[in-house]
């Protein structure tokens, strides 16, 4: 599947995880997403701008998003704290592992 990445499934629904950046949206000022999720496309998004490390974190950032929408949880997507759950799940070693199991490739 060259050019095409891995897909994981999160709460059962695919997702096909590339290193493509999406349009390099911004978010606030001149701070750039790491990271970006279109559910209805199954798609997440990790920027090729970014060290390894950081899209191993974006990448747990990602899923814990997926996870909170595909719940249906009432559990609100706030930014703090998704990305605090992300950090500590980092450190533990998440990243990698989600990183080695699923190799996102960049598009051509």
């Amino acid at each position: 599947m060259e050019g095409v990445g891995a897909i994981m499934k999160i709460c059962g629904h695919e997702y096909k995880v590339v290193i493509d950046y999406v349009n390099d949206q911004k978010r606030k000022g001149d701070a750039f997403y790491f990271g970006h999720t279109q559910f209805s496309e199954g798609l997440i998004h990790l920027s090729p701008k970014t060290k390894r490390d950081v899209q191993e974190e974006s990448l747990i950032h990602e899923v814990l998003h997926a996870a909170l929408f595909h719940s249906n949880s009432k559990a609100e997507h706030n930014e703090g704290q998704v990305q605090a759950m992300a950090g500590a799940l980092y450190q533990l070693g998440v990243g990698r592992f989600l990183w080695e199991k699923f190799k996102p490739k960049e598009k051509p």
